[in-house]
């Protein structure tokens, strides 16, 4: 819960895999927070959907705001000297095409 005078918070979308939140702070661009949990990391199939419900969110809400998308995605991305995985090349893979356009 944010309480805080001059900050507004609301929950904007609800999907299977994230719930999309919007904070304004004082008449700045509105930050919307995906907060999002991922399949296991073998479920590729269901990875793929997680990604398939997230990436039409960002697209829209890029244009109204800033983003900040987190949680547990359950992908190894080899940060971590581990051995990166199926869910981790995904991962990898829709971030750098995000962060491209």
């Amino acid at each position: 819960m944010l309480t805080e005078r001059g900050l507004s918070h609301s929950i904007v979308h609800t999907g299977k895999h994230a719930v999309w939140s919007r904070i304004e702070i004082d008449g700045a661009d509105p930050i919307l927070v995906a907060e999002c949990y991922s399949p296991h990391s073998t479920e590729t199939k269901n990875q793929k959907q997680a990604w398939a419900e997230l990436e039409p969110k960002i697209d829209e809400y890029r244009l109204i705001g800033h983003l900040l998308i987190m949680g547990e995605f359950n992908a190894h991305t080899g940060l971590d000297q581990s051995k990166v995985d199926t869910a981790g090349r995904l991962l990898l893979d829709r971030t750098e095409s995000r962060a491209s356009t």
